[in-house]
């Protein structure tokens, strides 16, 4: 198909009524406007003495690295569980290619101590990428660490373009289905290990996510609802009777994969469903 032909049908039509025409047309998120810049709705975690950071990067400097550009400068937007819009603070980054900004101090100075869900916004100094359809965006790694768990850190990559930002407003890039959709995890999850899952809504409506945990004895469901730019959170509980599981998710997203972290006795681990 024409590629313009085909940004022009994206653009118009709703990814939910191209599957009347095909059910192997999926587009997982909608295209911004020019000028847009781009984040995922990254997971910041606080509560129970934990610790989020993230490891920014000079974009301006990394795609211009023989001309002298201006330092670049980030916003990053909070919003609570529920999805509220509850703060934001702009950063002027160092002239390193790389940072790592400890996203809890940023948070506190903002009266935020909660788990919530976090955006970075570049400055867009790089306007020219539109002449190539493309455009400015972070999918950077989110770093986690809990001292009563473990010492070591451990980092996940951001996993779609989930909202973008221009003027000051925001916009949620995610689309989902008329109908419902399974996603398999595609881990086995042992008995003797504790699991909490995160999930993020990048859609414009409220989504059902339906959790399906999957033993040799059975299936239990458990149904939770997460609002636009909110976030919930799921616990998978040790089995004392040493029976494994596999967890299946149900809902009209196209893509409902998780963050997942993995709680063992000395050590965590963070990872993608």
């Amino acid at each position: 198909m024409n590629r313009k032909l085909k940004s022009f049908i994206e653009k118009l039509i709703p990814a939910r009524y191209l599957e009347f025409f095909s059910s192997k047309i999926i587009i997982l998120t909608k295209k911004p406007n020019q000028g847009h810049v781009i984040s995922d709705l990254f997971l910041l975690r606080q509560e129970g003495e934990w610790e989020t950071y993230f490891e920014c990067i000079q974009i301006n400097k990394i795609l211009n690295p023989l001309k002298e550009v201006k330092r670049n400068s980030i916003k990053i937007h909070f919003n609570n569980f529920n999805g509220k819009f509850i703060g934001e603070k702009t950063i002027l980054l160092p002239e390193d290619y790389k940072i790592s900004l400890n996203i809890n101090e940023i948070a506190n100075d903002l009266g935020i101590n909660k788990d919530s869900t976090f955006s970075i916004f570049h400055s867009n100094k790089t306007k020219w990428l539109s002449n190539f359809g493309s455009f400015l965006g972070d999918r950077g790694y989110s770093g986690y660490i809990n001292l009563k768990i473990g010492p070591i850190k451990s980092f996940i990559h951001g996993n779609l373009d989930a909202i973008s930002y221009f003027n000051n407003k925001t916009k949620l890039l995610g689309n989902f289905s008329f109908t419902h959709k399974k996603y398999f995890i595609q881990h086995d999850f042992e008995s003797n290990f504790k699991y909490e899952f995160f999930w993020v809504n990048t859609t414009n409506k409220k989504q059902n996510i339906y959790i399906n945990e999957i033993k040799s004895n059975g299936k239990k469901t458990i149904s939770l609802v997460v609002n636009p730019k909110g976030m919930i959170k799921f616990t998978k509980q040790i089995d004392y009777a040493g029976l494994n599981s596999k967890i299946v998710i149900k809902s009209k997203l196209f893509l409902a994969r998780p963050v997942v972290f993995k709680i063992m006795n000395s050590s965590f681990d963070v990872f993608h469903g």
